[in-house]
């Protein structure tokens, strides 16, 4: 089996993304896995340790665009996952086996649709196990441990993920959505219009 890290905010030698990645591939590796990252473009070297980059990403989960400030995070939303979206695609289904398993750490609202647009383009039978960490702020904030209770306190951040997870809730087994903790899943719930991830 192969782990395939796709990160496009991997984009410097320090950093979170640059540990997180390293680590998750060094127990993959120690359990017999192959490893490979895929990174920012700007990430200066080919290798994290032993483990083999290839820089695909043109664009991070953090950039913004300075735009009409009423417009801006739909602007991001657009600009960002058709980004995202067209540089997977630049990779080809083919690099892709069933027999993989694809980690997306980190992921906004402004590449969740990328994600989810590339999916659908996989043929089934070749689909590999896919892994989405999606990140917080959701948008929505719990009022209480049931989820019956919650606030939109990011009104355009909220819908935003629901159109990207509406996406993700036609997919079969082979996709696995998580929540960076158990309150931000039960958030990311309710966007995808059940109690849990």
């Amino acid at each position: 089996m192969r782990l395939v890290v796709c990160d496009p905010a991997l984009d410097s030698l320090s950093g979170h993304h640059r540990f997180f990645d390293q680590e998750i591939c060094a127990e993959a590796m120690s359990r017999s896995f192959d490893a490979i990252i895929f990174a920012h473009r700007d990430y200066p070297r080919q290798e994290l340790l032993d483990i083999p980059i290839r820089r695909v990403f043109s664009c991070t989960c953090y950039e913004t665009t300075q735009t009409n400030s009423f417009t801006q995070q739909f602007d991001d939303f657009v600009r960002y996952n058709d980004a995202f979206f067209e540089d997977m695609i630049s990779l080809g289904t083919e690099i892709f086996s069933k027999n993989d398993l694809v980690l997306f750490p980190t992921v906004t609202e402004n590449i969740l649709f990328g994600i989810a647009k590339w999916i659908r383009t996989i043929p089934s039978d070749s689909c590999p196990t896919i892994v989405v960490l999606l990140m917080m702020p959701s948008g929505i904030l719990l009022n209480d441990s049931s989820c019956s209770q919650y606030t939109i306190v990011d009104p355009i951040k909220a819908m935003l993920y629901r159109l990207a997870l509406r996406e993700f809730a036609t997919f079969k087994s082979h996709v696995v959505l998580l929540g960076s903790s158990i309150s931000h899943a039960k958030e990311q719930g309710i966007s995808l219009g059940s109690r849990n991830l």
